[in-house]
């Protein structure tokens, strides 16, 4: 406990994905879980058991995991399992919250899924706990993470996130405080609810430099390499045939590619001629991942929504790697990052001429000299800005 307090007070922090949660979804509520004690918060995490992530977890679990309490959703082996749970989710969480009301100062709700979140009308109104929100993406306007706009969907699509609006501003109207993982999704929802921005904060992702001991450096290629771990073609589906045209008329260069869409990155990779210039890795746990990061030269980032900026850009610069970011106009990620020393941003409609300049551009920097992070974006420093809003909250 931080000596700025006399006895650490009870949170409980609602998240769906939480670890072993192979995914990034859950990195989020970890972390703050994580540094809340050093500053004043007990934690209780309201989860739901692992079987649900359906395979998607990882063996290895994070070493803070080990001192936290979880409270999980029975497993039922029901048909479509993941959807009966983020079904049934909110009725558990419910529950879980009327047992430890007594004993509860705060409720974090991170998202996703977002439609929780209509529960702080119960929370803050019925049992009179101050609950927060938190957003790491949007939800009721985002059509699509390649940044598809409302008028290119379906009429089903949007009466869907028609609905999901109303869930949304429930939330918002009910909760305490509402947080946004960057300054540019807190300007979305300015947008979309205007009336509760006197709720609004931003807590930034960021990076936990005890991730970063004693990482081992792997090198899968000799000669010159640039590494996307996660999402290419989901993102930036239109980036990927002209990054491989430009690695083509490239022989110092190798692609490595490390996630979930090696088969369709493969396909791209055969149809482009350059599959003898791209080594594919599947999703891998992240302690492996980080050693191949380590092992490259430079780095490549997408994002396909304006208001995204993730945490895969926080691993890249914290291994002091150069990273070309490949993102919307407007982005999230530009706003953060356009002054940041190894970082150049290439932003849409992407085209041929200006991606390889900007490669270009990227490959005259050099290596773990010229990158790095500034202490805004310590997890620990982001912690401790959550802390003190929910303690405001809380008095």
């Amino acid at each position: 406990m931080d000596k700025g307090y006399r006895q650490n007070k009870n949170i409980l922090i609602v998240s769906f994905y939480f670890p072993p949660y192979a995914e990034v979804s859950g990195v989020r509520a970890l972390k703050l879980c994580k540094y809340l004690p050093e500053n004043g918060w007990n934690p209780v995490v309201i989860t739901v058991d692992e079987r649900y992530y359906q395979g998607q977890v990882v063996a290895e679990l994070p070493d803070e995991f080990a001192a936290l309490r979880l409270l999980r959703l029975l497993f039922l082996p029901v048909p479509k399992a993941r959807l009966f749970a983020s079904l049934f989710f909110p009725f558990y969480v419910f529950y879980q919250v009327c047992k430890k009301r007594k004993k509860t100062d705060a409720i974090c709700m991170i998202g996703s899924p977002y439609h929780p979140f209509i529960l702080t009308f119960l929370f803050t109104r019925l049992l009179k706990i101050p609950t927060g929100l938190d957003f790491r993406d949007s939800w009721s306007n985002n059509f699509g993470y390649d940044g598809t706009a409302r008028q290119n969907t379906s009429t089903f699509s949007r009466v869907l996130h028609g609905i999901f609006f109303l869930i949304e501003r429930i939330g918002i109207r009910y909760a305490s405080v509402v947080s946004f993982a960057s300054p540019v999704l807190k300007k979305e929802y300015i947008e979309i609810h205007p009336r509760y921005k006197g709720k609004y904060h931003v807590v930034l992702n960021g990076y936990d430099p005890d991730d970063f001991e004693n990482v081992e450096s792997v090198s899968l290629a000799g000669g010159k390499t640039i590494l996307l771990a996660g999402k290419f073609f989901t993102y930036t589906p239109e980036a990927v045939s002209i990054f491989f045209e430009i690695l083509r008329r490239r022989d110092d260069l190798t692609f490595i590619y490390i996630g979930n869409e090696m088969k369709q990155i493969a396909k791209i990779a055969l149809e482009q001629e350059v599959q003898d210039k791209v080594i594919l890795k599947p999703y891998l746990p992240y302690k492996e991942v980080l050693t191949y990061i380590k092992g490259s030269d430079y780095c490549l980032l997408t994002n396909g929504v304006v208001n995204g900026v993730g945490t895969k850009i926080f691993d890249y610069l914290a291994l002091r790697k150069p990273t070309l970011c490949l993102v919307p106009q407007g982005a999230a990620l530009s706003d953060l990052f356009s002054d940041a020393a190894g970082v150049l941003i290439c932003e849409r409609p992407f085209t041929s001429a200006d991606l390889e300049e900007k490669l270009t551009r990227l490959f005259s920097l050099k290596p773990e000299k010229e990158t790095g992070l500034d202490d805004r974006f310590s997890r620990k420093r982001s912690t401790k800005k959550f802390a003190e809003i929910y303690h405001e909250i809380s008095k």
